[in-house]
């Protein structure tokens, strides 16, 4: 669907705002009217707001008007993403919602006193108010495929930048005078709580994001895979309806990816309109399509399903969608509850768990291999070798060898075979697929203009301790990292890009911030939950689930079929780039068909071919994008 760009801009001829189809609405309502719409725009006297959200813009405006100079102290609207222009004062102030859920982005030309704002990034390119040229430290970053980097401010084009979550830019009389994070998570306010009190307030945190994104809705649309995430949402938003709602899954090419028998528990228990959407193009021309959607290159393997998923919503009149995505991330499975057990030398109770982890671990992939007490007790007895001696190795107090050797001897039944079963992993691993190092796989001339680009507007990163009001434990901060990584981010933008230029609004309950916040505070235990793991929404959503649900300890697998995606890409991918491709400027084609040739070559197992398949199909979707951009320029 094409969208025209509407601009506004301001008498200085500083400040723009484009995107498509923003209207009016009365300062006078609390709502909006009843067109659904993802921006909405108020003006009051000379104030302007253009909001993108849970639609807060008489708030903003009020909250303004009352704080004036101390606004940006004040900010409080974690679920909208929101510019405000002040033409009176010469003022514009820009804020993204706390978890990053609405994108916004600006176009900056300080020293020329240019600002051009955005909730869409393809609306920003088509608005035509300045030539894009690629940002080629981006493409880099990109290509290497860092999954537990954090999020940064730069964009694939130069001076086009995104503001992170949580993030508030003030430009006053065309200076930028404040940048910074407004809001933390607050760790204090659940200290007090007992074990059923955790439980109860996740329910309802849980139900209460589920009911917020869907009220101003009429027909919901949800994915359906029969995962625990996905699960928990088609419940609770069914359980909140009283007409059934519209859930989907994607077929698969291979077995092990099969979930019908979880699939069917929840539509028989819930009673939803479900359907099974099969591919309806080829995996080559989807990406094509959803770069030209959202104006990047796509950061997410697996979105070539979801044009056939929103074709499908909106053939039902559907006009919202959700997903259980970033479910694993916020509600975590609390494995390091076995380090904090190490880590206070309470070996009974961390060599029990590590016994109730191997009890379940081994049926989390249902194709695990041998599941014998024999293998289950030797896993537990390498696990904990890996464990203690890492932890000596991270402390590097090598004279403890010897007591922490002693102490695997003695609490958990370590042998000297196990020790040399360690060894003879570590050199099988140095012999092992590496993925393909970045100095090779790109060429030497665009690694030296990403270091100079770097040099020139060094990049912005997500600082997590500025998320925090309290001191916090090795395992929070490692779970604030998994759930602001960088993918996350760009993700959430994808989303929001694709499905809202198909007149869809796509929500993911679970990236809530108060849902966010009550999980880090959360004890591990509870979490572990006897080595069943993510105990929290299994115990806290048992009256929506089924009980098999609820009590499943497999994992669907998708290595094959993301092997059998990789290889229709590889194919169209190579029909439609020639040798001339502007792809083969950046990237070193030697290094990348060597790596393609082990990816297709079958005598290396699929989780070889994992490792370096990532670089692969970035680059591949790379080549995509740059193709349109040149179609962009003519």
């Amino acid at each position: 669907m094409k969208h025209e760009v509407q601009l506004f801009t301001s008498q200085h001829k500083s400040f723009t705002f484009c995107d498509f189809d923003w209207k009016p609405t009365s300062f006078l309502s609390d709502q909006p009217d009843s067109e659904k719409r993802d921006i909405f725009f108020l003006k009051y006297n000379q104030i302007y707001v253009w909001e993108c959200g849970l639609h807060s813009g008489k708030k903003i405006i009020e909250s303004y008007l009352y704080y004036k100079e101390e606004f940006t102290e004040h900010i409080t609207f974690r679920d909208s993403s929101f510019i405000l222009y002040d033409s009176a004062n010469d003022t514009i102030i820009a804020a993204r919602d706390f978890m990053g859920n609405y994108p916004l982005y600006y176009f900056a030309l300080p020293e020329e006193n240019v600002f051009t704002f955005s909730f869409s990034m393809n609306a920003l390119l088509a608005s035509r108010l300045f030539i894009p040229a690629i940002n080629y430290s981006k493409i880099i970053e990109y290509i290497a495929c860092n999954i537990h980097a954090l999020p940064n401010n730069q964009t694939f084009y130069q001076h086009v930048y995104r503001l992170l979550p949580a993030y508030v830019l003030c430009i006053k009389q065309d200076t930028i005078n404040d940048f910074k994070r407004y809001g933390k998570f607050d760790l204090t306010k659940y200290q007090s709580f007992t074990d059923t009190e955790y439980i109860e307030r996740f329910q309802q945190l849980f139900i209460e994001s589920v009911q917020k994104n869907t009220d101003s809705f009429k027909k919901i649309a949800a994915t359906l895979s029969g995962g625990l995430d996905s699960s928990a949402v088609c419940s609770v938003a069914q359980s909140l309806r009283n007409e059934p709602i519209h859930t989907f899954n994607f077929a698969t090419q291979t077995a092990k990816a099969h979930e019908n028998e979880f699939i069917e528990a929840v539509v028989n228990q819930w009673h939803t309109i479900h359907q099974t959407v099969e591919p309806g193009c080829s995996n080559y021309e989807a990406i094509r399509k959803l770069t030209e959607l959202n104006g990047q290159p796509c950061f997410v393997f697996n979105y070539t399903i979801q044009l056939d998923l929103i074709e499908a919503a909106k053939q039902n009149n559907c006009d919202i969608f959700l997903s259980g995505h970033w479910g694993d991330q916020v509600v975590n499975y609390g494995t390091q509850y076995i380090q904090e057990l190490v880590d206070k030398e309470e070996w009974a109770k961390a060599k029990m768990a590590i016994k109730q982890s191997f009890d379940y671990s081994l049926s989390v992939v249902k194709s695990a291999g041998s599941n014998s007490k024999k293998d289950k007790k030797k896993s537990a007895r390498l696990y904990a070798l890996r464990l203690l001696l890492g932890k000596e190795k991270r402390k590097q107090s090598w004279s403890n060898i010897p007591q922490t050797l002693w102490i695997l001897y003695k609490e958990f039944d370590c042998r000297l075979e196990d020790l040399f079963t360690i060894f003879s992993q570590k050199i099988r691993h140095t012999k092992q697929i590496t993925p393909p190092k970045i100095d090779k796989l790109i060429r030497p001339e665009t690694l030296a203009e990403c270091t100079r680009m770097k040099a020139l507007y060094p990049p912005e990163t997500l600082d997590i301790s500025t998320t925090i009001n309290a001191p916090i434990s090795n395992a929070q901060k490692q779970h604030l990292n998994v759930i602001f990584k960088g993918n996350q981010t760009y993700g959430q933008e994808e989303y929001f890009e694709i499905y809202r230029q198909n007149s869809l609004r796509s929500a993911q309950p679970f990236f809530d911030a108060d849902l966010i916040e009550l999980s880090l505070s959360i004890p591990l235990r509870i979490k572990f939950d006897d080595g069943r793991k993510r105990g929290t929404l299994r115990k806290a959503l048992t009256d929506y689930l089924p009980e098999k649900i609820v009590n499943r300890t497999t994992k669907a697998i998708f290595t094959d079929h993301y092997l059998h995606l990789f290889i229709s890409l590889y194919a169209d991918f190579e029909a439609h780039t020639p040798s001339d491709h502007p792809i083969w400027q950046i990237v070193n084609r030697t290094t990348f068909e060597e790596n393609v040739k082990i990816v297709l070559n079958d005598q290396h197992h699929v989780h070889q071919k994992q490792v370096v398949m990532p670089p692969l199909v970035r680059i591949i979707h790379l080549a995509v994008w740059l193709d349109y951009t040149e179609q962009q320029k003519k």
